[in-house]
């Protein structure tokens, strides 16, 4: 039978069109859109929430603190307000975390993660719809190419970058993925079903976030509207009841797992429910037209019942419930009403009685957007049927033509936000430019203009996030932080007081208020606001390291040089060694020498510190000397044979970086010697590579890694800047710079 001008041809299976070679080559080069919209974005940095659960969190750098996220939710976050317990998503963190070079987070590692969980997403959200439309219209040859359409328009879909780009909100997109392979396995397996385990990869992605316990109702809504014709509710009653069921189970599992100090920051929840039918709208407008996307938003409580904002949003939520009971009449519109069902039941846990502090959030709609994809393309899809019927050629092709403009449009659209995303100066000035009444995006504006050293704008925008938020903590720590660096220390120091005042359950206010009395050289003081820190947040990087320096210092002082004995000088070098000041260490350890020349323990710490130097001449030395006195001296004879093993190796790299004459060779020597712990050797490696190509970047960035680490700020800025100035994008030189310029200002203020 021939096929009818401007149709496909009938397939009577339905399912052979997705093995065709037109079809395998249409999902290929979905896949390729989808690579390319977000092959801008790898390079993109950490950002606010980001801080506090990902890049000061010491719990994730340890894959032997596993067992404790599922225990302890203080493992999740520095900050006890936000410590929510979810060991699903800080388990995907620290298993980023240690993938990263020397186990501190990198943000590469943690893109490229998340964009392959969401590339498998977008695999299962393709045969969920297919399954759905088939549902409706089972074997139709147009459902594949739908599925297609509206699995690549999720994904492509402006409004999705958000979510993608910000990495804390992986727990979004990894807990949808789960939910959406439950979904999957109760539709296409019988044996998942039977036996209840698709419930299995929900209950894992509750762990990741609670807004899957959604599931339930999502399903009572699938029968509800597909199986309205059908007398089967006592083949899916169960199935719905256990979904409910297995809901309150682990919300009332999370409930009591979650920390008393946690709190969602929110309003009163009549007014935050009230505000929602503005919420809903907007978000219902944005998938249509992401216009004004914004990484945080300016919307406050709505407490007015008759402002015009919740009329109009309470008449769109309302035509759009209506419709949902029209389509879910007919059967070829049912994937239109269970789209919307799905759009208005997703939202339910952020956009109804449970208050939160952002009311609105662009990066939130992105498991509900699942719903409007379907939705919108199965009314797409009737449209063309209607188009093709009535023989309406010119105006089917101008909607095919429509369809592939949508995506290109929506895939440049993502492009872009990523490079909003890009730094935190584009990002925060983004945010100003969409919500100028945001405090927040003013402070963080200033935060990423006093990263790269501009203090005087950096004031000026943290004033003005305090104009807009008097009460703001985080606007006076950051102020403090810039007014200290251009020695305002007076105006400084009142602002960090002023900040522990405000919010004195918040780590970053003693943090940043001790390192302040730190450089004022009133450590004292510092020790007593840091150990208050501490209390609050026993995890916080920021603070333990800087209690370990003062731990170090305050050995110095503690002991009486004059009276001191051989042990006491031990002593002092094992506290320097556990604080990692490790040259510190050794001239403890020659003044115990000084007083016995054969003691055996100085001289085995002696060479211990030199291996975490790099040092392996010195070590060696020392290590001999130890094992000539005691020959049965088991720690200092490994400690020997370390240093005389790792002399062989640097040795071995740096006769072969000699030979070959490359960079790549004298970069990875540069990289070993910066990995133990020599970074002045780290340092001269990578110039030997620049003495064979000056614009090598790697290597400029490693001279400032090093150098940052030696204390070389005015070096470090230099190298920094010829990193940035050759690769704008390099997002590691750009950070290794804003730490030189930090430790320079720093530097300048104590002279």
């Amino acid at each position: 039978m021939k096929a009818e001008r401007g149709t496909l041809p009938i397939n009577p299976s339905g399912t052979g069109l997705l093995k065709q070679p037109s079809f395998l080559i249409a999902a290929f080069f979905a896949l390729l859109v989808l690579v390319a919209a977000y092959s801008n974005h790898f390079q993109n940095p950490f950002h606010f929430d980001d801080a506090h659960t990902i890049e000061n969190n010491m719990a994730i750098r340890d894959l032997a603190n596993v067992p404790r996220f599922f225990s302890d939710a203080t493992t999740s976050s520095t900050l006890p307000a936000n410590q929510a317990w979810r060991p699903g998503v800080t388990l995907l963190n620290a298993l980023d975390a240690v993938r990263s070079e020397n186990n501190v987070p990198d943000p590469v590692v943690f893109h490229y993660s998340i964009f392959a969980a969401f590339l498998i997403l977008g695999v299962c959200i393709f045969f969920l719809f297919y399954q759905l439309l088939q549902t409706a219209t089972p074997d139709s040859d147009r459902n594949p190419w739908l599925a297609l359409f509206a699995a690549l328009w999720f994904c492509v879909h402006t409004a999705n970058a958000e979510t993608i780009n910000y990495i804390i909100a992986r727990a979004d997109s990894f807990s949808t993925l789960l939910l959406v392979i439950s979904f999957l396995l109760y539709l296409k397996s019988e044996f998942c079903k039977r036996y209840f385990i698709y419930l299995l990869p929900l209950i894992a992605g509750f762990l990741v976030k609670e807004a899957v316990i959604v599931f339930g109702p999502l399903l009572l809504a699938y029968h509800l509207i597909f199986d309205a014709e059908k007398n089967t509710r006592k083949q899916w009653l169960p199935h719905v009841i256990a979904g409910f069921v297995v809901a309150v189970i682990l919300f009332l599992i999370s409930r009591a797992m979650t920390l008393e100090n946690w709190t969602s920051g929110g309003g009163a929840w009549y007014f935050y429910l009230l505000t929602q039918a503005y919420v809903v709208t907007h978000y219902f407008l944005s998938f249509i037209l992401p216009m004004s996307l914004s990484a945080d938003t300016d919307v406050k409580l709505i407490t007015n019942p008759f402002d015009d904002r919740v009329l109009a949003g309470a008449v769109v939520i309302a035509v759009l419930i209506y419709l949902i009971f029209r389509f879910a009449k007919k059967t070829q519109t049912r994937p239109i009403a269970f789209g919307l069902a799905w759009f208005f039941i997703a939202l339910a846990p952020t956009s109804s009685v449970f208050s939160f502090a952002e009311v609105l959030n662009d990066h939130r709609p992105f498991f509900p957007y699942i719903g409007l994809a379907l939705a919108f393309t199965s009314a797409l899809g009737l449209l063309l049927s209607w188009l093709e019927e009535k023989k309406y050629s010119l105006l089917r092709n101008g909607l095919l033509v429509f369809g592939v403009l949508l995506l290109t449009l929506h895939a440049f659209g993502t492009h872009h936000r990523n490079t909003v995303w890009n730094s935190g100066e584009n990002l925060w000035k983004d945010v100003t430019e969409k919500s100028p009444k945001n405090g927040r995006g003013w402070m963080n504006y200033g935060l990423a203009l006093m990263a790269r050293g501009d203090f005087a704008n950096a004031i000026a925008m943290f004033q003005k996030s305090l104009d807009i938020a008097p009460n703001y903590s985080y606007a006076h720590i950051n102020m403090g932080i810039a007014q200290a660096a251009t020695k305002d220390v007076k105006n400084a120091e009142t602002h960090f007081k002023r900040a522990v005042q405000l919010d004195p359950l918040n780590p970053e206010s003693y943090n940043y208020y001790g390192a302040f009395l730190i450089k004022q050289n009133r450590q004292d003081e510092a020790r007593t606001i840091l150990e208050k820190g501490k209390s609050i947040s026993p995890m916080h990087v920021g603070i333990n390291t800087a209690l370990a320096g003062l731990s170090a210092n305050q050995a110095v002082v503690e002991i009486n040089q004059a009276t001191a004995t051989p042990e006491d000088f031990l002593n002092q070098s094992l506290q320097y060694y556990t604080a990692k000041n490790y040259k510190a260490c050794i001239t403890s350890a020659r003044e115990a020498l000084k007083l016995r020349a054969n003691y055996v323990e100085a001289w085995n710490n002696i060479c211990t510190a030199n291996n975490m130097l790099g040092e392996w001449d010195e070590a060696i030395k020392a290590g001999e000397e130890a094992v000539r006195i005691n020959p049965k001296y088991d720690l200092a004879k490994n400690n020997l044979l370390f240093a005389k093993s790792q002399q062989t190796k640097f040795a071995d790299l740096e006769k072969q970086a000699r030979a070959q004459k490359s960079v790549d060779t004298w970069l990875n020597c540069s990289l070993e010697w910066y990995k133990a712990g020599n970074f002045l050797k780290s340092e001269t490696a990578a110039r030997e590579a620049l003495k064979i190509n000056p614009n090598s970047v790697e290597a400029w960035n490693n001279i400032c890694a090093a150098c940052n680490l030696n204390g070389n700020w005015t070096a470090a800025v230099e190298a920094g800047e010829n990193a940035v100035r050759l690769k704008p994008d390099y997002q590691l030189a750009k950070n290794n710079l804003a730490e030189a310029r930090r430790g320079l200002a720093a530097s300048t203020q104590q002279k």
